[in-house]
């Protein structure tokens, strides 16, 4: 391949958008509520809160964007072809997929981590997991290529 198409990586760019509010949103609640407040009932905030259609929106739009983000990720790390045709690098592609898939595992084992001593790292780690996340997205998967310019993986 000789470049990029621009659908591929519009696609993954509108799943990046979709998934990264409701990524913040569970990292806020995971990493930045725990630390402060300890433990808790994950998504109590918003269930209960006076605004709470906005971030329900987000996650029930966020987290199955993620997956979805995850697995265009995953898939673009296996085929050549398909990171090609997104334009973006192997190893920006390797730290969403990794940061995501560390997220997730965080997410299910919450109950364990976050009564233990464990717990200060943990969501200081996520929290920068979070940011490394964030910043891969926004420098990689929307930086300028131009068509001409073959991705070298």
């Amino acid at each position: 391949m000789s470049g990029f198409h621009i659908l591929p990586r519009r696609l993954l760019q509108a799943t990046a958008v979709a998934a990264l509010p409701g990524v913040l949103w569970v990292s806020f609640e995971m990493f930045g509520l725990t630390l402060i407040y300890g433990s808790q009932m994950l998504f109590f905030s918003i269930m209960h809160g006076w605004l709470m259609s906005i971030p329900i929106t987000l996650l029930v739009i966020g987290v199955p964007a993620a997956l979805l983000l995850l697995l265009k990720c995953l898939i673009a790390l296996l085929w050549h072809q398909y990171r090609c045709l997104l334009g973006v690098k192997s190893s920006s592609l390797a730290v969403v997929a990794c940061a995501l898939l560390i997220q997730g595992a965080l997410l299910a084992s919450y109950c364990f981590w976050s009564d233990s001593a464990l717990r200060i790292p943990i969501c200081l780690g996520g929290a920068l997991l979070t940011a490394t996340l964030f910043m891969f997205v926004v420098r990689d998967m929307f930086a300028r290529v131009s068509t001409t310019t073959k991705v070298l993986q």
